[in-house]
């Protein structure tokens, strides 16, 4: 009897083992995380951690340091199969104040279109209250020349240190809806991997 309960015990710790550790998720995409360590190595300031996983293939990372900014975190580029640039996401720090819930999204959207407005200066084509991760999120989406552009507002339930995210993708030739580009993008798959850690400041 003891064998055969040490056996099935095996049985069910690697089952479950194996749930956790072969998903294509995890085998193919790249953990990138932003603590106190990376602030001090690339001279900007962390006050709240987070991390994300970003799909490992024909990805490019710029870091901080790379993009000679105080406020932008990471860049990545999705590269095509020739190794050119069709798609990107780009992570920088944004400050909503604490408050109420409907406070805090309108604030966000607000932050947002006049963002927009300074990069594509172009009105919003859409605008949407969604989820990212387990956070409470708001997204503007326009089309710019060529680009089909989303600024994402990723909110931080216990601090005023919150997200950004913007995303950058290439037209297709057919007929997509902007939204259908934008939400199955791969930026958008890494971004609902986001994780807000430990506030520093």
């Amino acid at each position: 009897m003891k064998n055969i309960r040490k056996t099935t015990l095996a049985f069910i710790l690697i089952l479950l083992f194996s749930q956790y550790t072969t998903p294509s998720f995890a085998q193919n995409t790249t953990r990138f995380k932003v603590n106190r360590d990376y602030g001090g190595i690339h001279a900007i300031a962390v006050p709240q951690e987070f991390e994300i996983f970003v799909p490992a293939k024909n990805l490019l990372t710029h870091t901080t340091s790379k993009l000679k900014s105080k406020t932008t975190y990471v860049k990545f580029d999705f590269l095509t199969s020739d190794g050119k640039v069709k798609k990107n996401l780009k992570l920088s720090y944004l400050k909503i104040p604490l408050g109420k819930a409907d406070e805090r999204l309108k604030t966000t959207k607000d932050l947002l279109l006049k963002r927009l407005t300074t990069i594509a200066n172009a009105p919003p084509e859409k605008i949407s209250t969604i989820k990212i991760s387990q956070y409470d999120a708001v997204i503007v989406m326009t089309q710019y020349d060529i680009f089909s552009i989303a600024l994402v507002g990723i909110i931080n339930p216990k601090s005023h240190h919150s997200i950004m995210a913007i995303i950058y993708s290439d037209l297709p030739s057919d007929s997509q809806s902007l939204e259908n580009i934008l939400l199955k993008s791969q930026s958008m798959k890494a971004l609902n991997s986001f994780k807000f850690g430990r506030e520093l400041m």
